[in-house]
């Protein structure tokens, strides 16, 4: 069984604190789902050095190469994994004329459904 504390760290010897409270953007009341990706650091320590920024982007967890597990952020609280949501044709660079059309008119929640769709 999963256990957390009052302030939304896991309590388990396999997961280390390292909390970086500028990764956590207010209360998140309800879990939609799990997101995992790589980040774009070459080791651990330069990611948490990423998280001192005001605008830093994170997640709850990091694991490291070596399989360290750490939790930067409270379970309690939203973090920004992402950044600006962008949709995947964009960044491949391969939308056909009719995605094209529908990102004009850009909108967080359309292009979500849209990407879940796919």
């Amino acid at each position: 069984m999963l256990q957390i504390d009052k302030d939304g760290v896991v309590i388990n010897p396999r997961i280390k604190p390292k909390r970086k409270k500028t990764l956590e953007q207010g209360e998140m009341k309800t879990i939609h789902g799990i997101i995992v990706h790589q980040t774009g650091g070459s080791t651990a320590q330069s990611t948490f050095n990423s998280y001192e920024s005001s605008s830093a982007n994170g997640a709850h967890f990091l694991i490291d190469k070596d399989g360290t597990i750490y939790q930067t952020a409270s379970l309690y609280q939203k973090t920004l994994h992402v950044g600006k949501l962008k949709s995947r044709c964009v960044l491949e660079k391969r939308c056909a004329p009719a995605e094209l059309k529908a990102l004009k008119n850009f909108n967080p929640s359309e292009e979500n459904k849209r990407e879940m769709t796919k």
